[in-house]
């Protein structure tokens, strides 16, 4: 449940806050006060993009925040990824900054969130209805929508979902073989040169380093030897040498330790020292032997270095080249063996056709099923809101038409499938007693579409269980008896649900458990919107208002008090 809303800066309301309360909450106040502007920043708040246009003319930032409480933290815990970061506990406070430079961010309990996870979270929270929703209600798409929101087989369209992405992903595959194939015939001359010139050569991965390195070398071998020699000369060859000099020290230092001992460290260091030049001296003698004066070899080495440079030149560097060399062959052998690919591919496509024709299947099942129990649920709660003689019917049937591979089998009889299945759904309804049924927008006022709508989110709360249900002006197209049905029908659902809503009629005003007057008012050139919850007295007087516009009088004051002691 919404249970407080805090506005500040944002359009025409400098800072309002509300405590809100269960069952029917009602919202009035004149064309323009403000009224909306309540219902965008619940939708802002919980998740809605926002426009820096929104904020108060001369100020820097507007602010949001909702708290709901009585909600399942269960179910909430679950919908976040990171819940321990948001400290769930009795409450959940939104907040909503909205800054001028046009940078917002979200707060759940003081945590950042992320827009995706708090659109997830507000689904669980509360549901919106506005005018949108009602001109809607006549596309096909979005009534196939309302019967999948309101049946019981998620469950079928994650599998249909799943089943369709992967027969997509295989038609893809395909039809790029296909495409590919004459593209792949004209470069076969072209992909065997490059091939064979990458074979001929025959690189091998780091090898243009390694032998630029091995060339560097070769070409400064008779400096190295006479370096290399002249350390083994200072190390132990020559008769003054390293070795010899620490050895004669250690006989030195022994001698001193004879009488004061105190350099066993040194002495020590010293061995050390003569093993290192011992050890020393064996390597880079090696190293000394084993240099080469070979001009052949060099001369060999440098026209491999030019073969490979050339190959970088023209793919990039050896790595390019060698894993060119693995697509060329690749892209050689489909080419060799397309038409054994081809069966392959379309082989693997009717396997994945026929795993997607089962759960089409069975999702279309399910949903026939479950248009009967929906439009059986919904000519009942018709009765309730003066659509007596109204008739409404759910028809689901085949799509028609299909491009490409879209299609599923049943039996030789290729059907119709895109991603939401292979079935149309379609809202007949029949508003007057012995005529025939016919498509929703082609007969349905919009009162009837007003009151249809109320009666789907009737359904859909429960479904849903969402706590809180926005109603943004659902009496458009009513008045008198009907207007008043309708205000008793929404206080009915209220026992269960926190209901917010929008209204210009004393029929729908009377019934609400709190009503919220939206006042605007000019003070210093500057436009306010103010909210304010009515007492008793107050609201009879709102209702009043409503009768008889700003002047109130004697019938129109009783008239209210009798809607709302009724």
């Amino acid at each position: 449940m919404l249970k407080r809303l805090y506005i500040k800066n944002l359009a025409i309301i400098d800072e309002s806050s509300i405590e809100l309360g269960n069952g029917l909450n009602i919202l009035t106040g004149e064309t323009g006060s403000g009224k909306s502007l309540i219902f965008q920043a619940i939708n802002l708040a919980l998740g809605k993009r926002a426009s820096f246009d929104l904020i108060r003319n001369g100020e820097q930032k507007c602010i949001i925040e909702t708290e709901f409480v009585g909600f399942d933290k269960d179910s909430i815990v679950n919908l976040l990824e990171d819940s321990d970061l948001y400290q769930i506990q009795d409450s959940i406070i939104i907040r909503k900054e909205i800054n001028s430079n046009g940078i917002s961010r979200s707060f759940l309990n003081d945590s950042p969130i992320q827009l995706n996870e708090l659109k997830l979270l507000a689904t669980s929270l509360y549901d919106h209805h506005g005018q949108l929703q009602t001109s809607n209600l006549t596309e096909s798409t979005y009534q196939l929508e309302l019967l999948d929101n309101l049946s019981n087989h998620q469950n079928l369209i994650d599998d249909f979902n799943r089943d369709y992405d992967l027969f997509q992903e295989c038609v893809k595959d395909l039809n790029k073989l296909i495409s590919n194939s004459e593209k792949f015939k004209r470069d076969r001359d072209y992909w065997e040169f490059q091939l064979k010139e990458i074979q001929r050569i025959s690189p091998e991965e780091n090898e243009d380093t390694e032998i630029e390195n091995e060339i560097k070398i070769l070409e400064n071998a008779e400096f190295l030897h006479n370096v290399s020699s002249e350390i083994t000369e200072l190390l132990y060859d020559e008769e003054d040498n390293a070795f010899t000099r620490i050895s004669k020290s250690i006989k030195s230092l022994k001698q001193i330790n004879e009488i004061d001992s105190k350099f066993d460290d040194q002495i020590t260091e010293l061995n050390s020292a003569m093993i290192s030049i011992e050890e020393s001296y064996r390597t880079i003698s090696y190293y000394k032997s084993n240099i080469e004066f070979n001009p052949e070899k060099i001369e060999s080495l440098r026209n491999r270095f030019t073969e490979l440079k050339l190959l970088t030149k023209k793919y990039g560097s050896i790595e390019e080249a060698l894993k060119l060399k693995k697509e060329l062959i690749s892209n050689l052998k489909i080419v060799d063996n397309f038409q054994e690919e081809l069966e392959k591919m379309i082989m693997e496509v009717e396997v994945k056709r026929k795993i997607l024709s089962k759960s089409a299947f069975e999702l279309s099942k399910s949903r026939i099923k479950n248009a009967k129990i929906l439009t059986d649920k919904l000519n009942v709660e018709f009765k309730e809101l003066g659509l007596e003689q109204s008739v409404i019917d759910l028809s689901v049937s085949e799509k028609v038409g299909h491009s490409n591979n879209n299609f599923v089998y049943e039996g030789i009889k290729k059907i119709p499938c895109d991603e939401s299945g292979i079935d149309n759904v379609e809202f007949l309804i029949s508003t007057n007693k012995g005529e025939s049924m016919k498509k929703m927008a082609d007969i349905a006022s919009g009162g009837e579409m007003s009151r249809i709508m109320l009666a789907i989110k009737s359904l859909s709360k429960d479904k849903k269980k969402i706590q809180t249900l926005l109603l943004d002006e659902i009496d458009t197209g009513i008045s008198g008896r009907i207007a008043q049905k309708v205000g008793r029908y929404m206080k009915k659902i209220s026992g269960n649900v926190q209901i917010l809503a929008i209204t210009h009629l004393p029929q729908i005003a009377a019934n609400s458990d709190y009503h919220f007057q939206i006042e605007k008012s000019e003070k210093d050139e500057r436009t306010f919107s103010r909210i304010k919850i009515l007492n008793e007295n107050e609201k009879v007087e709102e209702i009043a208002k409503l009768f008889s516009g700003e002047q109130l009088t004697e019938t129109s004051l009783i008239n209210a008090r009798e809607l709302v002691e009724q």
